[in-house]
């Protein structure tokens, strides 16, 4: 994690696919980008290549928490 959070929560491996594989059965992906997939009551965020394969996941709590700084307004600094 960009943070130094060494974050020990799991999913199989095999959720990840399965989920990034259904979201590609609903329309195929132009390019990599995220997808979330609920999984053990919370929702995760991957990001899927269009290749098919994953490239990593977010738990519950850090896509809580990456959510919440994509939100924040950008602080401008004038000149």
């Amino acid at each position: 994690m960009a943070d130094g959070c060494s974050c020990q929560a799991t999913v199989p491996a095999s959720v990840v696919a399965a989920a990034w594989a259904q979201e590609l059965g609903r329309a195929p992906a132009r390019e990599d980008r995220f997808f979330t997939f609920v999984w053990d009551g919370g929702q995760w965020l991957g990001y899927g290549l269009r290749d098919g394969g994953v490239r990593g996941v977010y738990c519950p709590e850090h896509n809580a928490r990456r959510t919440e700084r994509s939100s924040e307004p950008s602080v401008g600094v004038s000149s």
